[in-house]
């Protein structure tokens, strides 16, 4: 039902696969607090995705605070980012769901939509989309964009069109209202601690790929 799918209509997100760690507590809200953890979604192709979740200690029960790891989720949100600082004292930006309602079950066969990874957002671009091709020839384009949320709030998320929908991108003005489905995925990446180092650290992007594409004011 509508109501199950989360906080925000701009903002939707349903997830389901297994839980890959013991809950973490995050934070301390007004009234309640929150712990952390991911789930695994394994892609059609075989490639997982280890999406980062916040549940609210209303939705847990004090067997789940110890016992949710290895099982089953499925779950309703929204994409909330904020920016936080590294052991080195430099910002970047995280990106999680925050959990508004789940399901927790014993195993994969009982789960509504196996490997469901599907979200639809609306926003405003914030930066100028970022095209490109890979040496294979592949359309690319990367964007930002902002999700009013409540109380003035906002979250900048990151996200990757392809194809049709990255060659179109172009013509994206900042501002340019947009609306879109994808997935939420996760990638590895080296990050050498200077350009022509060997060494570096192994780091996680998060990040929405775009499977369709709309420019809100051409609807």
């Amino acid at each position: 039902e509508e109501s199950q799918w989360c906080f925000a209509d701009n903002n939707k997100v349903y997830i389901s696969g297994r839980v890959t760690e013991q809950l973490e507590f995050s934070h301390r809200g007004r009234y309640e607090e929150f712990y952390k953890t991911k789930v695994k979604v394994t892609r059609f192709s075989g490639v997982p995705d280890y999406v980062p979740i916040v549940i609210s200690s209303a939705l847990l029960t004090p067997r789940m605070r110890s016992e949710l790891a290895d099982k089953w989720l499925e779950l309703f949100g929204e994409i909330r980012t904020y920016n936080s600082k590294d052991s080195k004292g430099k910002r970047h930006l995280d990106i999680y769901i925050l959990v508004s309602a789940m399901t927790v079950v014993e195993t994969e066969e009982e789960i509504e939509i196996p490997k469901g990874n599907i979200l639809y957002l609306e926003g405003y671009v914030v930066k100028p989309p970022i095209y490109r091709k890979t040496p294979l020839g592949t359309e690319i384009a990367d964007l930002t964009i902002a999700i009013n949320r409540s109380y003035g709030k906002t979250a900048y998320v990151p996200c990757i069109a392809w194809g049709r929908d990255a060659r179109e991108s172009q013509e994206f003005k900042v501002g340019t209202y947009v609306c879109l489905y994808g997935r939420f995925q996760s990638r590895e990446y080296f990050k050498r601690d200077t350009p022509t180092s060997n060494k570096g650290t192994y780091m996680t992007a998060y990040e929405i790929s775009i499977q369709k594409l709309y420019n809100y004011s051409m609807l």
